[in-house]
């Protein structure tokens, strides 16, 4: 008789608790991309491996008929969420469907610049956090106190927000502001003189390999550090950058898609978020030449040093 008590007791205990658990049955969901790049595809490869439901891709190629076309396919379906890689697919979603549907957004610099803003619509910066590229300069160069930035008016968002990040590590931001690839070699002669160290925003208007050459001259000129928001710059002669690991970029977005869909969160409550685990690339030969030392916790991290 006892081990039948115990035997309904239990039963009735894993009764309880199976209908306080929450089981999310598997879900496809439309991936809608803005084109076939391969950094692109590389995020998307990290959602997969972490995506607990089944994907559905819809590629516009770079087509905004095609992706019109394939967005309203997508909205009649009441999907309840989407994940939308690169600018134009993510504007097109924001534009055509329904507010009850999830905007998962991934690569995209600056979305407020492409008004992705709304209760429905959240993701990861295609950039990384102003506040820990600075904290990087300062235990490289802890005398900079001055950092110089050029960028065009799409791009004040966040320039504002780097003010913010620069005041917590002591760093006062010097911006002059450029609309086109004519008025940066202007805007560069202002700031000579007047800065420690020059950050390069992921701005095209800067961001490219003639511009980027001219910022560089300048800043080997004047002997100061040149901070890069990606890899490439840095072997061409840039100080370091924090740059994105795009695949763990795309299992946190995997991850974020698997909460919302579990009702753990919402966009609403996440909003837009940094990448989490940036890759630190440095150049010593750089440091070496501006007579500064790598602290020994900067190298054991960094995923790749140019010497």
């Amino acid at each position: 008789m006892r081990n039948k008590g115990r035997i309904f007791f239990l039963l009735i205990f894993m009764l309880v608790n199976a209908g306080t658990q929450k089981f999310v049955p598997a879900q496809t969901i439309p991936v809608f991309l803005s084109n076939k790049y391969s950094l692109y595809l590389k995020v998307l490869e990290g959602f997969k491996a972490q995506f607990k439901g089944q994907i559905k891709e819809y590629q516009m190629e770079g087509d905004i008929k095609k992706g019109e076309f394939f967005i309203k396919e997508i909205g009649s379906k009441s999907p309840r969420l989407v994940f939308v890689i690169g600018p134009r697919a993510a504007q097109i979603a924001k534009q055509e469907l329904k507010e009850d549907t999830t905007i998962l957004v991934g690569m995209v610099i600056n979305p407020f610049h492409y008004g992705l803003e709304g209760k429905n619509i959240c993701g990861i910066y295609w950039r990384t956090a102003p506040q820990e590229q600075f904290k990087v300069l300062k235990e490289i160069a802890p005398s900079v106190k001055k950092i110089g930035v050029i960028y065009s008016s799409s791009y004040k968002e966040v320039i504002e927000e780097a003010k913010q990040a620069g005041y917590t590590v002591g760093l006062d931001i010097i911006e002059k502001e450029a609309e086109r690839k004519a008025d940066v070699a202007k805007a560069i002669k202002k700031l000579e003189g007047k800065i420690d160290a020059y950050w390069l925003l992921p701005d095209p208007v800067v961001a490219n390999r003639i511009v980027f050459r001219k910022i560089l001259l300048s800043t080997f000129t004047q002997g100061i550090p040149l901070v890069c928001p990606a890899q490439a710059f840095i072997k061409e002669g840039g100080m370091f950058s924090l740059d994105v690991n795009y695949e763990e970029m795309g299992k946190e977005l995997g991850k974020i898609a698997n909460q919302i869909l579990s009702g753990k969160t919402s966009a609403q409550q996440l909003k837009f978020q940094y990448p989490k685990k940036p890759k630190l690339i440095i150049n010593s030969k750089i440091i070496e030449k501006l007579g500064l030392t790598i602290p020994s916790s900067l190298l054991k991290k960094a995923e790749k040093v140019y010497e």
